[in-house]
């Protein structure tokens, strides 16, 4: 199912940006706007989500196991506890992103951004990291 051509969250009244425990697995997302969306609990597992913008949104124990969010923008994005095994996240923007207690077992993580993010407590066992840029933003 694709729906990413016309969902944008961003513009959209706080109601329907709630999509607390939503099952949106294996749906086809791409370049979706996402923006402040609360997917608290959400199942994304195998979701497409190539180049969506997810900035500012709330994914704390989502799925997204398998999830293919290839050159997306999470910055500032909470993924606290969420579950993201196997999940493709190449060139993914992750400036600032909370990911404390994240599973990221088996993720690939080539080229991301992960400056400022928070990493504590989460699991890189098997995640692939060639590339990745890590750090502090300059004051």
């Amino acid at each position: 199912m694709r729906i990413s051509r016309v969902w944008t969250c961003q513009a959209s009244t706080s109601a329907t940006r709630d999509l607390r425990g939503a099952t949106l697995t294996d749906c086809d997302l791409t370049d979706a706007f996402l923006t402040g969306a609360d997917l608290r609990g959400a199942s994304l597992a195998g979701a497409v989500l190539t180049r969506v913008n997810a900035g500012l949104c709330d994914l704390g124990d989502a799925d997204l196991t398998r999830a293919h969010a290839d050159d997306s923008v999470l910055s500032r994005a909470r993924l606290a506890g969420a579950v993201a095994c196997g999940a493709s996240l190449r060139g993914a923007r992750l400036v600032g992103a909370d990911l404390t207690g994240t599973d990221l077992t088996d993720a690939d993580l080539t080229d991301a951004v992960l400056i400022s993010a928070k990493t504590d407590g989460a699991v890189l066992t098997g995640a692939r990291m060639q590339g990745v840029r890590r750090g502090s933003l300059r004051p």
